[in-house]
């Protein structure tokens, strides 16, 4: 009877070791790098949060950091402090809102194509759009180009939602499409 009720309870801590274990593992794969000196941050209500300060990383958009969770994904924001959206970051994920601050100054090629559940974006006083930054943004209904703009790539605005777009004195060069 003795030996089962040590068994009994080794098995109970072992149990709860394993648990402990896991339930941090879930909790260190909702946060990660994602430059030098920037984290990201997914809350259990889709809100993804990007901080630190600096670019962020280019990438692949099937080896993003945060792939496994880009259909859960609600709310982007991006804290102050970051300079550069990287490029392919969040291709394909489910955002409706996100938020830019006036520390960016550039969005990188493909950063947000294929977010199709977006339907406005507030950019800053951003200089540069790189190509297909929204693309297929099917949503997309409303941009406003800041008046800082100098470039904005090839099919930046391809297959969205916009009927029009007001582009500022200040851009000098425009990709095809």
């Amino acid at each position: 009877m003795k030996k089962q009720s040590v068994r009994l309870t080794l098995f109970l801590i072992v149990l709860s070791v394993l648990l402990l274990c896991g339930a941090a593992s879930a909790e260190e794969a909702l946060s990660g790098s994602c430059g030098e000196a920037l984290v990201w941050t997914l809350a259990s209500d889709g809100t993804l949060t990007i901080s630190g300060t600096g670019p962020m990383n280019d990438t692949n958009a099937y080896y993003m950091p945060w792939r496994d969770y880009s259909e859960d994904m609600k709310t982007l924001v991006i804290e102050d402090g970051i300079t550069r959206i990287g490029a392919k970051c969040f291709t394909g994920c489910s955002f409706t809102e996100v938020s830019i601050p006036d520390s960016v100054t550039e969005i990188g090629a493909n950063a947000f194509a294929e977010c199709v559940n977006l339907k406005t974006v507030d950019l800053p006083d951003i200089t540069t759009i790189e190509a297909y930054s929204f693309y297929r943004c099917e949503n997309l209904e409303n941009i406003v180009i800041p008046d800082t703009v100098k470039s904005i790539g090839e099919w930046a605005f391809a297959w969205t939602a916009l009927e029009t777009i007001t582009l500022p004195s200040t851009v000098e060069t425009i990709g095809s499409s």
